[in-house]
Formats: C-alpha cells, sequence, structure tokens
C-alpha cells in the first residue's frame, strides 16, 4: 500500500513539474508586463499580479486578464496549476492544498469545480469552501456590496466574520 501511495505522489509530483515548467516555457516565449500601469493595460504580456488579497495571479495576460496556463498562489499556501480563461479558472487544471497535495485535479468552468479526472482526494470542509474560487481580477471597478458579498465569499472569507468585512469593504470602495 505504501509504494501505491509514493507512486501517486510521485505521478503529482511529475505532473505539478511538467505543467510548471509549460507554463514557464510558455511565459519565456512572451514579453514582460510593465508592472508600472495598471493591469487594465496589460495586452499580450506575461506578469505576475498580486492582489489586495495577496493572491498571486502568474501567466500570460491579454486585455487585462489573465488568459493561459498559468499560476494562481493564495496566500494560505493553496496553488492553482493550470487554464486559466480572460482571468478565471476554466479548463484542466489542479488545486493543490498548502502542503502540496492534490485537492482536485479535473475540469473548471468559470471558476467552479466540475469534474474529476479520478485523482482527486476527498474534501474537507475547508477544502469546499475554499475550492470553488473565481479568480477574475478585474479589480479596477467598485462593486456593490452583494457583488462584495458574493466575491468575498468565493475568496473563502467566512460571512460574520471581521476579515470578511474587512474584504467586502476593500472590494466596495
Amino acid at each position: 500500500m505504501k509504494t501505491k501511495t509514493n507512486n501517486t505522489i510521485l505521478m503529482f509530483l511529475l505532473l505539478y513539474i511538467f505543467l510548471f515548467t509549460a507554463t514557464q516555457a510558455q511565459i519565456a516565449n512572451t514579453k514582460q508586463c510593465d508592472s508600472n500601469i495598471n493591469t487594465k493595460y496589460w495586452d499580450n504580456c506575461n506578469g505576475t499580479y498580486v492582489d489586495q488579497f495577496g493572491v498571486s495571479f502568474t501567466g500570460e495576460w491579454r486585455k487585462g486578464n489573465i488568459t493561459s496556463d498559468g499560476v494562481i498562489d493564495f496566500p494560505d499556501g493553496r496553488k492553482y496549476v493550470g487554464s486559466i480563461k480572460n482571468g478565471t479558472i476554466s479548463g484542466k487544471g489542479v488545486v493543490y492544498d498548502e502542503y502540496g497535495s492534490v485537492v482536485t485535479s479535473g475540469t473548471y468552468s468559470g471558476g467552479q469545480f466540475i469534474s474529476s479526472d479520478g485523482n482527486t482526494k476527498p474534501l474537507s470542509r475547508k477544502s469546499i469552501e475554499n475550492n470553488n474560487v473565481n479568480v477574475n481580477v478585474n479589480v479596477n471597478a467598485s462593486m456593490s456590496v452583494e457583488s462584495g458579498k458574493t466575491k468575498c465569499q468565493e475568496l473563502g472569507f467566512t460571512p460574520a466574520t471581521e476579515s470578511f468585512g474587512k474584504c467586502v469593504l476593500q472590494l466596495t470602495k
């Protein structure tokens, strides 16, 4: 049983290395985004943007959105590696927990996990709360309070907590 577990871990490690290497190779083929200008003006360039919550988005940017195979690092240590379209997790990808273990692996659409490729471990309450993450990075426009609440929940903040309130206030400025 231990050998099977070790083989599974090795398989996921190799998948991660492959996806990361492929992403980095794609990034190497495009100019760097100008970090001195607003991301809404980033077009046909590679860059990393860190939002007000500490979430970093690395990949190719087109018309102000990350649109490529990319990497999203969350401040709690989770990481998404895979397809991102118009700033939202869409397509094949893998979510890792803060320890590097696979949380979900499969297909996403509009930021929602829709189907497993069979390599998904059972989800804990925390991973269920945090897994459906919409990563649209158009942070240049303020939003309504209701939209802010929805976005903060999508980012994993728990309603009726101080951090949730701060999140909503930040997004609705």
